[in-house]
Formats: C-alpha cells, structure tokens, sequence
C-alpha cells in the first residue's frame, strides 16, 4: 500500500502532462497539491446525473488560502494564461453586480462570474467578500446559475465558468501553534460549495516537472476539455466507498461542529477523477484516476479545518473521550463571567471570549447558546444578559481546552523543529516543546504514535521525525 509521503513525493515528481502543467503554474514557489488541483481545474471534470435524473455541473470550484509568503497574484496571473477568456478581479475592490449580476431596468446585468464569455473567473482577497456577494455566489457554485427577483425583475442567468479563489488567513500569515480553523475567516456559505478549499503551507514541495511551453499547453489543453470520459460503475462504486471512508474518518474527530457530506465529496472525487483521465485523453475514468483524486482531497483536508457546515477538515486524531462538547464549553465560558455582571453574562462578551478561548466563530456561539436555551440550561434574565440553570465546573471543561489546543499544535511543532535539523525534528525535542507547552508528556507521545500511523509524520532517522 502506497504511504502518503510516497503519494506526496510522487505527485510532486510526476513528468505527465497534468503534472507538467502543475509544475509552470507553481513556478517552484508554489506547493503541489494546490498547483495540481488548479490545474485539473483547467479541464475540468464532466457532467453527470445524480440518481434523481439531475444533471450536475461538471466545472470544478476551488478555494486556495494562502500566506502573503506565497506569491498568489503571480500564481494567479500565470492560471489566466492556460485560459482562453479567463478574469482576475479583486473581491476588495468589487460588489455583487461586479462580480455576479445586479438588476438594470427590466433585465439582469451580468457581472463577471455569469458572463457566459468568460470560461475561468479569478477572485483574488475572496476573504473580504460581504454578505452580498457571498449569497449570491452560493447559489452560482451550487447550482450554476444566479435567480434575481425584484419587482422589475424576474430571471435566471446561468454562470458556466470555474471558479479559482484566493484568500488570506486572518493574520496574514499562518501560525503553526494555532489550529487552522481558528486562523480562517470565511463564510461557510462559499467553503460548503467549492470542490476542495486547500491550505497552502510550507509542509509540501513544490512540483518538479519540466514546464510547459504556452503553444503546446493551448494545443494539450483544448484537447483535453473536448474529452468526456465515461464513468464506469466500479469507478463510481470506489468513489462512493472512498467518500464515505473521508466522512468516517472525520466524524470520529472533536470538532462536532465540522460537516463533511458524503455526496459532495462523491461530487469532487468524480470531476477531479474525470479531468485526470481527460488530460491523458482516456474515453473512460479509471480506478486509479478515481485513487489520485482521493489523495489529492485527503491531502487538502489534512492541513484544513474550518467552521460549521463546512466541507473540509483536519486529518488529526483528537476524539472527544472525554465527551466534552462545543455546547459544554460555550456554557462554561457563560459560567465563567456570569457572576461578574448583575444581570448575568453580557451575549457580546460570551461571543468574543469563546471567540477567544475556544476558536469559534460568532455563528457558532450564536448557534451553541440557542441550544442551551432550548434544553433550559440557560436563560436570559434581561435582553442581551445570559446565566447558567446548571452547576458547570468551567476549570475543567476549559482547563480541558487547553490541552485540546496543545495536541491540534502537536504536528506544528514538528514541522517547526524538523527544518532546523537535518534528519528532522528530534523527537525529544518535541516533546519538550509540548511540556513548555502544558501537554501531557505520555499524552504527546500517544498523539505522535497515531500521527505515525496515518502516515502524517514519518521517521526519517532513529529519533527523528518529518510531517508528510
């Protein structure tokens, strides 16, 4: 059975015409996964039906978060190139109308997204989207197509292009001893729609393949998007069968507040499987087409986790043993500042501290006390004031928190040690990091185990350990 770190070394040395392309898209600064998805995304994938008869889109939708390390508009301007009538605009400098569509009169004005001209939109500073724009363009990644309804106006554009993102993380740049999700701010309107929302980070190489002249990449790529391979029912069944194992695997995490769903993973599997098996000009997706898809989304979702109902998480082994909820803590950070108010805990304050303390955005407090009230464990004894109806011994729930936060920054730590030393990060001194850092020192060492055995951490050399 192939490791990740072989599936990871392979991709990055694959000579094919997908990876050729990858590797001038990536220029050397960029790393593979995300290079490779976008470039898959330039064939795209094919329509298909669902069981129901409808026909889904075959465009694959990317969202790529990147540092300000990385050189995101170059990588963007050189995307644009591959396209034939592809847009760059910039989320900061735009509105609905810009980007989606606004009503003029007694008709919709297209903007760039439904332009049926242009076949790729790139949307740089997507992290600065208003509500606007992201619920309008949650309709055009669901389902292709914008409905505008206003008094003058009754009509349903289609928007037939892809769409690449980019977005920053909320400091700018990650920091490996914070989890991701608590680092990203995106509306799950637009990160439950896209194919794969990749993290781009420094724990993967960059492609090594020879590049891509511009003439033979027209030549390639026209070929490759007139290619509308067949899905055979094996293909299907594995698709399916790997999804479900990524949702599995996933629901035995922690973080009760991630959602994966097995049919828009099936979704994603299959385009990026059908644009594998197009660049090779195949009539019929393979097996192996549908495998490397797979790879490529584990590997997206091992450096990504994020909000409620969003599609991609963290592949790290954190289970909830301890049977502490996102409910539990939310009450106990009520608890915690209750009694310092005469009317009780302040809402603003309640959202701004499990913000703080417990990485949530201010959805999902909203959400987690709306639940408590719901089972009369809080109420509001004025507007805007919450308490507690149960005794909540917060030090420990919280106390818990911590640790849960030292064990998600246990794969940071390595990553931060091993470029230090030549075999990688010693494995003492990581466990002295995690000490400094509150952990539990048999707790570190349990946690390093289950990272050896998803193949997220290898061992380079006798003590040392390298993420994948």
């Amino acid at each position: 059975m192939v490791s990740a770190a072989e599936k990871l070394r392979e991709f990055v040395e694959d000579d094919s015409a997908v990876g050729q392309v990858a590797s001038t898209l990536a220029a050397g600064d960029f790393p593979v996964v995300p290079a490779r998805l976008a470039a898959l995304q330039l064939v795209g994938g094919v329509p298909f039906n669902q069981p129901t008869g409808e026909q889904l889109r075959s465009e694959i939708h990317l969202l790529i978060i990147a540092g300000s390390e990385f050189p995101a508009s170059q990588f963007t301007r050189r995307f644009k190139k591959f396209t034939s009538n592809g847009k760059i605009i910039n989320a900061s400098a735009s509105t609905r109308a810009g980007i989606v569509a606004s009503a003029a009169s007694d008709r919709v004005e297209r903007g760039v997204v439904t332009d049926p001209n242009v076949d790729f939109t790139v949307i740089e500073n997507a992290d600065q989207f208003d509500s606007d724009i992201t619920n309008a363009l949650g309709e055009v990644l669901e389902v292709g197509e914008f409905s505008m309804a206003n008094a003058n106006v009754q009509e349903t554009v289609t928007a037939p292009g892809s769409l690449l993102m980019f977005a920053r993380p909320m400091y700018d740049n990650w920091d490996r001893y914070e989890p991701v999700e608590h680092q990203v701010e995106m509306s799950s309107t637009v990160l439950n729609k896209v194919d794969v929302a990749a993290i781009v980070n420094t724990d993967q190489s960059s492609p090594v393949a020879d590049y891509i002249d511009k003439d033979t990449a027209e030549v390639l790529l026209e070929k490759a998007r007139n290619v509308e391979p067949s899905i055979p029912e094996a293909v299907w069944e594995l698709a399916e069968s790997e999804a479900r194992e990524i949702v599995e695997r996933r629901q035995e995490m922690d973080d009760a507040h991630v959602r994966l769903n097995d049919g828009q993973v099936v979704r994603s599997i299959l385009r990026l499987a059908a644009a594998e098996a197009k660049y090779d000009l195949r009539d019929e997706i393979s097996e192996q087409d549908c495998k490397n898809a797979t790879w490529l989304l584990q590997f997206a979702y091992s450096t990504v986790s994020f909000e409620e109902n969003q599609e991609d998480a963290e592949i790290i082994d954190t289970n909830e043993s301890d049977g502490i909820t996102d409910t539990d803590r939310v009450a106990a950070v009520i608890s915690s500042i209750e009694d310092q108010h005469d009317e009780g805990a302040p809402t603003d304050e309640v959202i701004d501290q499990a913000r703080d303390r417990l990485g949530l955005s201010g959805d999902k407090v909203k959400e987690e006390i709306h639940s408590l009230r719901k089972k009369g464990e809080l109420y509001e004894p004025v507007q805007g004031h919450l308490r507690t109806t149960q005794n909540i011994d917060e030090s420990v729930i919280l106390g818990h928190q911590s640790e849960r936060r030292s064990i998600k920054s246990l794969k940071s730590i390595v990553g931060e040690l091993e470029e230090e030393y030549l075999e990688g990060a010693p494995v003492n001194e990581v466990l002295a990091r995690c000490e400094e850092l509150g952990m539990d020192r048999e707790k570190a060492e349990q946690e390093l185990e289950s990272l050896r055995k998803k193949a997220e951490l290898y061992e380079p050399a006798e003590g040392h350990l390298r993420t994948t």
